[in-house]
């Protein structure tokens, strides 16, 4: 499953880039530099963590959401590790915001992502998540309140640059294991491989290939790939959805 966003997300990365995965060719080049996403910030006195749907550059990984990362921690009786962190009783709350702003005391604030289209906010937090997910757990489950002080950056999609990208490429995905399939689509239009822009997706599994609009062998090629029982998703149309 693929959700808009989080593409969106990549391709901006993608075309704001001077890493590796820049597709560095004439074609493409010009189109260096255009941001899908209009960033703003502002300063929060009493942000509530409660509102918070997950984090970001954390070292939990594999969760869905800030609850979900908050009911997997175990509780003391299952714990077989020495430093048990608890979120049962009100020296327990109170122990988890020490550790917490000790840790954190010498940042003025928080730092807190929010994306504007699903109105979700992510915690940037390298380290401390399970500190953070025993308070969150007792906000949740005992009706407690927590506060920081946070600077939101706030994500909004920028629909006119977003527009322009999708009017000059086609953005297509497609899993590993047609390496061969695509091999095969390329050479059979004796087209350079190195025309058609391969993004791997950090998940591993996936490749991102766009193609320029402009290239008539491309129009071609994506015929080809519409063909293909399935194998590639175009993802045009998701990504032009409100």
């Amino acid at each position: 499953m693929f959700f808009r966003e989080e593409i969106i997300h990549d391709l901006n990365k993608i075309f704001n880039s001077n890493d590796r995965f820049f597709p560095y060719n004439k074609k493409i080049l010009p189109f260096k530099n255009t941001n899908i996403f209009n960033i703003n910030e502002n300063d929060i006195a009493d942000f509530k963590i409660t509102k918070l749907f997950g984090f970001t550059n954390s070292k939990s990984k594999g969760f869905d959401s800030m609850t979900d990362f908050a009911y997997s921690l175990k509780t003391p009786d299952k714990y077989k590790e020495d430093n048990v962190i608890k979120f049962q009783t009100e020296q327990d709350f109170i122990d988890n915001i020490k550790h917490i702003e000790k840790r954190f005391r010498n940042k003025e604030y928080f730092r807190i992502y929010h994306q504007k289209w699903n109105d979700r906010y992510f915690l940037s937090n390298a380290d401390g998540s399970h500190h953070f997910g025993a308070i969150y757990r007792q906000c949740i489950e005992q009706k407690r309140e927590y506060k920081i002080k946070a600077k939101i950056i706030e994500y909004e999609i920028d629909k006119s640059n977003l527009g322009f990208l999708l009017s000059n490429f086609y953005f297509i995905v497609t899993n590993k294991k047609n390496d061969i399939i695509l091999y095969t689509l390329v050479n059979e239009i004796n087209h350079s491989i190195c025309s058609i822009t391969f993004y791997e997706w950090e998940d591993g599994e996936d490749y991102l290939l766009i193609l320029n609009k402009q290239d008539q062998l491309s129009d071609i090629l994506l015929n080809n790939i519409k063909n293909q029982n399935n194998s590639f998703i175009i993802l045009n149309k998701i990504l032009a959805e409100d």
